[in-house]
């Protein structure tokens, strides 16, 4: 669909319509002359929005408040803080490997059913086998016929859990600070 000017005579003022899309052609109006015209200021706006769809999109981190001043107020809001390997995420279902624990009851091999939602960090199969600290908040024992493990199979009633993008969850490796401010933690149950 092309932008064009339609003008008749030589000092009317050109409108603009979309000629292909309405079916008009050179033949279409008796003594007019269809040109091509793209002002400059249509082509500024064409080249924004061009380039705002090839640039990525930013981080979710970039955008957020914290809602926590340190590592202690973290710890105290969050129903789950541990740290551990991702083994599989699959959407709403990510099952860890824990190795430190520092609060919530939490087993060595943890699933934890996720909210799913806009500004929640995802686990998906690009985070298999990379080490999180993991802040999670307890939302709700939720059930459904369509949430399904990653085997096919129905959990029945689970406990949901929100782990936020604006919250301290991030990469073990890009957490010390966190980890200094919050103590050694403990092993989790077997």
């Amino acid at each position: 669909m092309g932008i064009h000017s339609v003008s008749r005579g030589r000092n009317a003022k050109p409108y603009f319509a979309l000629a292909s899309g309405l079916g008009i052609t050179g033949k279409g109006f008796q003594g007019t002359r269809i040109i091509h015209v793209v002002s400059s200021g249509f082509r500024w706006l064409i080249a924004l929005w061009m380039f705002a769809l090839l640039v990525p999109a930013t981080s979710a981190d970039a955008e957020c408040i914290a809602l926590w001043k340190d590592g202690p107020d973290a710890l105290e809001r969050s129903t789950l803080v541990f740290s551990g390997t991702v083994i599989s995420g699959h959407g709403v279902e990510v099952v860890f490997d824990v190795d430190r624990v520092w609060k919530g009851n939490v087993e060595r091999k943890t699933t934890l059913w996720l909210m799913p939602g806009m500004e929640m960090i995802t686990f998906d199969k690009g985070t298999e086998g990379r080490t999180y600290l993991v802040f999670a908040s307890f939302l709700k024992m939720f059930s459904s016929p369509d949430l399904r493990r990653a085997d096919g199979s129905s959990p029945g009633e689970v406990a949901l859990f929100e782990i936020s993008s604006c919250s301290p969850t991030r990469p073990l490796a890009n957490a010390q600070e966190l980890v200094r401010q919050i103590g050694s933690g403990k092993p989790p149950r077997n």
